[in-house]
Parts: C-alpha cells; sequence; structure tokens
C-alpha cells in the first residue's frame, strides 16, 4: 500500500493520508485509507481491522487491515469484532501479550496490551465494526486512543451518506426519467403510437442512435417500433437481422451487452456480432422484457460511439420499461377488437391454469369437472318443492242458537275440546220466566176446557183446546231454547277461532258465529306450487311432508289441483291439496312446513340447472322478433 510507506508521525506523511482519503471512490480504498489515517493517529497501535457490510452483500466482511509489522490478517481481533457486531456496543478487553509480540510493541512490565472496538451505527443501523489493538502504558493513552477512534466514525459515515445520497440521486433521476416517458406514452392515442414515444424517449434520455422494441408473436419476435423511423419494412433484411438480436436475449433469458466486459459471463453473442459487423454498430444492450412468468419481447439499444452501455443504463431501463410496461399493455389491448380481447383472456386463462402455480384452483376445477361429469351421468329423484301448510277436513261453526246474553264462557281458541263438553252457556233467567209464564196459562186453560166439557159446550171447548195446544207449543219450544243456552262440542277437535271470555254479558244474535272448531282426526295438507313447476305436478302423485313444529315425515298423496293463482311472496302460486298418509296425534291445524311432491328421476344435472335453463328460456324467448 502507497499509505504503508509514508512517514506515519511527520506532518507530510499524515498529509498525504488525508489526500488518499479524500480521493478514495470505492469502499476498499475509504476503508484501507481511513484504517491507516487511524492507526497513524494512534500511534500504540499494533493492529487494526475494519468490517463492513457492502452495498448488495448479506453479513459483515473484513474490508480493510492495518498492522504495525506490515502483514496481517485481522485474525486476532476476530472474536472481539464478532461480539460487537451481536451486542451492538463498544468492547474494551485487556490482552496478554503473545510471545512474539509484533514489531513496535514493547515489553516493559508497565506497557499492557488492549482490544478495543467500536460499532458503526448510523441511523439505528448496524453498518460496521472498527477494531484496534493498542499497547499503551497509562490509562490516559488508552483514553486517548478510544476518543481518536470514535472521533474516526463520522469519516466513514460522512462516506456511507455520501454514497447513499448518489445513489438516491440516481435513483431519482432513473423516476423522473421514468414518469417523463409515462407521461408521453400515455398522451398516444393508440398502441403504435405510444410504442415509437417509447423508443425515441428511451434513445433521447440514454443518447442511444437507435432503439428497437419487439414482441413475441407466435413464437417469433416481431419489430413493434424503432426510433426516429415512423415506417419500417418488416420483411427487410435488416429487420429479421434485429429480431434475431432480440431472440438470442429471450433464449438465453439475459441481458447481453455488446461488446461484453471483462469478467463477464460468457452469453452467446453470435446474432449480436454480426449485426454489428453487418451494420457498423459499436455497442448495443438487449434487455429481454419478461411478466407473467414468459418472456413476451426485448429492448435493443445502439450506440455508434465509443460509449459503451454499463449498469446504470441497464438499470435506467428496467426502471423505465416497469414504469411503461402496464400503460402499453393497456394500449395494446385496447388496440384489439373485441374477438381478440375474449380470445386473448382465454388464452392467458387457459396458460394460467395449465402452466406452474395455482394449486387450488385447479384442484377446486379438477372437482368441479368431475363433479359435472358424476352428475351427468348419475340420476336421482326430481321433487317439487312448495310451502305447505296444515287445514282440518272439516272446519265446523259453531252459531248463537237464540238470541241472548253471554252468561259464561269456558273454552277460547287454541283449546281442544272433548264432544258433548260444554264450551259456553247463554243467560236462561228470561227464558225460565216466560216458561213459568205459559205453565200458568197451560193450568188455566185446561181448567176451562174441563168445564166446557163438563158443561157439553161443544164450541167453547174446541176454542180453549186450540188456545191450550198453542201454549203447549210455545211451552216446548221455551224447553228447547232453555236447552240450548248451553252450547256443547258436537265432536272432539280443536277450536280454531272464538274467545267469549271477553264479551261475558254481552248480547248475541241468533246465528251468530261464535266458535270455529276443526276435529283432531282429519287433516288436509294445503301445498302453494310456484307457476314454473305446477306442470310437473298430477293427482295421484306421492310426496314427503316435514313440518317446522315436528321432526317426523309425513307421506302423502296430491288430491287436487286447483286452477286458480293466487300471489304469495312476489310470486304466483297454485293451491294444491293433498292428504295425508297417517294423522298423528301431535298434528294441530295452522301447523306450516315444507314438501316435496316426487315427480320422476332425472338426470342430477337436469335437476340442478332447471331453474336456470327457465330462465334462460324465457329471457331468450323476450328477445326474439
Amino acid at each position: 500500500m502507497s499509505e504503508e510507506s509514508i512517514e506515519a508521525g511527520s506532518d507530510g506523511g499524515r498529509f498525504a493520508l488525508w489526500a488518499n482519503l479524500a480521493a478514495a471512490g470505492t469502499l476498499e480504498e475509504y476503508a484501507r485509507s481511513w484504517l491507516t489515517l487511524q492507526s497513524s493517529l494512534i500511534s500504540s497501535t499494533l493492529e487494526a481491522v475494519l468490517v463492513m457490510s457492502d452495498e448488495g452483500a448479506e453479513g459483515f466482511t473484513p474490508v480493510a487491515f492495518w498492522s504495525a509489522g506490515g502483514d496481517s490478517d485481522g485474525e486476532r481481533l476476530a472474536e472481539i469484532v464478532e461480539s460487537v457486531l451481536q451486542q451492538r456496543r463498544p468492547l474494551l478487553t485487556e490482552l496478554p501479550f503473545p510471545p512474539d509480540a509484533a514489531p513496535g510493541a514493547t515489553t516493559s512490565p508497565r506497557v499492557r496490551r488492549y482490544a478495543v472496538a467500536c460499532p458503526l451505527i448510523f441511523d439505528e443501523q448496524l453498518h460496521g465494526v472498527a477494531a484496534i489493538e493498542v499497547a499503551v502504558s497509562s490509562q490516559e493513552d488508552l483514553r486517548s486512543s478510544m476518543v481518536h477512534l470514535q472521533w474516526g466514525v463520522p469519516l466513514l459515515e460522512l462516506f456511507i451518506r455520501r454514497r447513499q445520497t448518489r445513489e438516491d440521486g440516481q435513483v431519482i433521476s432513473r423516476l423522473r426519467s421514468a414518469i417523463d416517458l409515462l407521461a408521453d406514452v400515455l398522451s398516444k392515442e393508440n398502441f403504435d403510437a405510444a410504442c415509437m414515444a417509447f423508443v425515441t424517449g428511451i434513445a433521447a434520455r440514454l443518447s442511444c442512435d437507435r432503439v428497437s422494441l419487439g414482441f413475441v408473436k407466435q413464437h417469433d419476435v416481431r419489430i413493434q417500433a424503432i426510433s426516429h423511423s415512423a415506417l419500417f419494412d418488416k420483411r427487410t433484411r435488416f429487420i429479421r437481422s434485429l429480431a434475431m438480436v432480440m431472440d438470442e436475449a429471450i433464449l438465453q433469458g439475459t441481458e447481453i451487452v455488446y461488446p461484453q466486459p471483462p469478467g463477464a459471463i460468457p452469453l452467446i453473442v453470435r446474432s449480436h456480432d454480426e449485426f454489428a459487423a453487418q451494420y457498423g454498430v459499436k455497442a448495443m444492450l438487449t434487455i429481454p422484457l419478461y411478466d407473467q412468468g414468459r418472456y413476451y419481447g426485448a429492448l435493443t439499444l445502439e450506440r455508434n460511439g465509443e460509449t459503451s452501455f454499463g449498469p446504470e443504463d441497464m438499470s435506467t431501463c428496467k426502471s423505465v420499461f416497469a414504469l411503461a410496461a402496464p400503460a402499453l399493455e393497456g394500449k395494446r389491448v385496447q388496440s384489439l377488437n373485441l374477438a381478440a380481447q375474449m380470445y386473448g383472456a382465454g388464452q392467458r386463462g387457459v396458460k394460467s391454469l395449465l402452466g406452474p402455480g395455482h394449486p387450488v384452483i385447479k384442484l377446486v376445477l379438477l372437482a368441479a369437472a368431475a363433479l359435472v361429469v358424476v352428475f351427468s351421468f348419475a340420476s336421482g329423484e326430481y321433487r317439487v318443492t312448495a310451502n305447505a301448510t296444515l287445514e282440518g277436513s272439516v272446519r265446523r261453526a259453531i252459531a248463537a242458537p237464540i238470541k241472548g246474553y253471554i252468561r259464561q264462557a269456558y273454552v277460547r281458541h287454541g283449546d281442544t275440546v272433548r264432544e258433548g263438553s260444554i264450551m259456553c252457556s247463554l243467560d236462561e233467567r228470561d227464558l225460565r220466566l216466560e216458561r213459568t209464564n205459559l205453565a200458568g196459562q197451560e193450568s188455566q186453560f185446561l181448567r176451562q176446557h174441563q168445564e166446557a166439557v163438563a158443561l157439553h159446550d161443544r164450541a167453547k171447548a174446541n176454542v180453549i183446546k186450540a188456545q191450550l195446544d198453542q201454549v203447549i207449543a210455545q211451552l216446548d219450544l221455551t224447553e228447547i231454547k232453555l236447552q240450548r243456552t248451553t252450547i256443547r262440542a258436537p265432536f272432539d277437535g280443536l277450536v280454531l277461532s272464538g274467545d267469549l271470555s271477553q264479551k261475558l254479558g254481552s248480547a248475541v244474535d241468533q246465528g251468530e258465529v261464535l266458535f270455529e272448531i276443526a276435529p283432531l282426526t282429519g287433516y288436509r295438507l294445503i301445498l302453494q306450487v310456484n307457476e314454473a313447476e305446477i306442470a310437473n305436478v298430477r293427482e295421484g302423485q306421492r310426496g314427503v311432508l316435514v313440518l317446522s313444529a315436528l321432526p317426523d315425515t309425513f307421506g302423502f298423496t296430491v288430491t287436487k289441483i286447483t286452477p286458480i293463482s293466487t300471489t304469495l311472496e312476489g310470486k304466483n302460486c297454485f293451491r294444491v291439496e293433498a292428504s295425508l298418509d297417517r294423522a298423528a296425534a301431535t298434528l294441530r291445524p295452522g301447523m306450516e312446513g315444507i314438501g316435496k311432491v316426487a315427480v320422476e328421476r332425472r338426470k342430477l344435472i337436469s335437476i340442478w340447472t332447471l331453474k336456470l335453463r327457465n330462465w334462460f328460456r324465457l329471457w331468450l324467448w323476450s328477445w326474439r322478433p
């Protein structure tokens, strides 16, 4: 190293070290100059090492060594460097002198050997460790060595921040170029104009003589746009050679810089050689375009001067195209007709499903296909489903037999009654008074009739006999009315309506309905069948009923189809009557559930798609002229 030939203690030597530090361009050069300068400022240094993380590298590696003897690999300080990297804090450790002490170290008993290490932490991020080995005779010398080491750390921070600033500036410059070019591409109306604006913008920003853009179509590269050339014949030899250049990069799946820089990975550049020799191109850069698991195009840049393409040009192209690619793809899709767009979307979907990845989607589609195949051959019972309501086979109305007043009510709606049990009674006091009056009249007419018979007055006896018969008839009618004041249940059943407990003492007219009773032994099932399925229902068909209130199933037979529709929940439904096979004791009128009428056996795929096919048939019919 040039720094080792400089006298460390002289002012001119230190000036030269500072000059070397200022002129360093790479991290290795700067680290080596910084470590030599620090060792010259700390005169007691025996050995020094600087470990840092280089740009783009993983982990920490030694970037510079220094030794008083001129030959060192930093092995003696490796352990303390590892400790500092783990703990992220400064470390001071006293070390024993080895038997073969390094040149410049003293063997005086007062001299002690120390290892001093300082972490390089900037913005709470660890960038490396600087470690030195010193031989000092006092604590003041040790403190001075530690201070000089800590004062030197900002110089490393300055270099790192300058490099970050330079890199950020390059990134901002690339982004600015990409945004400007994107705005230019978006301003164009069609795909061809957008591609021309893109290649022209790349040529202007990277000082290229020509930039070409090609896309893969049917396994061949087709040139889409060439900068500064609005029109070109795609059948010329130049276009075919340019397509071969792009194809060469696409087949290898990597960027090709021509001529290849020293130390680069060898690539096949035969087409580049022939193109450059035939058309006098000095430098070329071909970048394959990759997206969605495939290479779909390439970008070729040409320069006829002495300036070759470097990593910065490559990064700029990638950044610009990464931003402009979606805009170009959108322009391309918009330029296609509807059939081409649908074909392209279907082709991409098929390739995505048949290609690698998407295991869950593939399994789901395979399962769906298997189910479709199975259900296309498997058959099942097609059943019409409808809402069902249970009604009594007989609905008896209990009316007031006479005009009167309610005296007592014993049942109300929802109660179960037995045949002959009292349901309610009417006030009978007026009838009893009337019966007493008629009984008195009967006794009076009977005595008068006997007197007339005794006097042999036949005419008077006949008149009184007629009056007596009339009174007896009225008395019999009164007795009947008295019997009817107690209303009894005509049969065992359930009271469907009627609650007189809130009307005690109120008047009722003769014939007024007081109760409605349904028997508990006979039921009628009412199905509300949708009009779209009523054509499949026939009398005599069998079915199964499930009620919401009961877990059992009940079989039934369709007995009557009413040809009158009613609106139920926004749908037209037909009333279908059915009879139950058995009447359980737990059944009650008014229960609701779901009934399924068995029609016939059909393919499962036909059953499941029936509603869809019916809807499509009606929709198609509505559009027919």
